[in-house]
């Protein structure tokens, strides 16, 4: 699963999907932000390509529906 951050927004901070994350799947952090919140993940930085304005981070973990997503080195 791959989990699309855009510059403005920086590591560390909580964000939230709001729908089950597939493999090979963008989210943003627009589509991310809810406040139901019925779990919580570490999505480690295995592989991070930078570009412009998304940093790009793959995680072999499972993440479920209205789960926190909190991003750290």
């Amino acid at each position: 699963a791959y989990v699309e951050i855009h510059n403005k927004m920086e590591l560390n901070h909580t964000y939230i999907v709001h729908s089950p994350i597939e493999e090979d799947y963008l989210i943003t952090i627009d589509e991310m932000m809810k406040e139901n919140v019925l779990g919580e993940f570490i999505v480690p930085m295995e592989v991070a390509t930078i570009g412009k304005q998304v940093v790009r981070i793959r995680t072999n973990k499972k993440i479920e529906p209205y789960s926190i997503i909190r991003l750290n080195r």
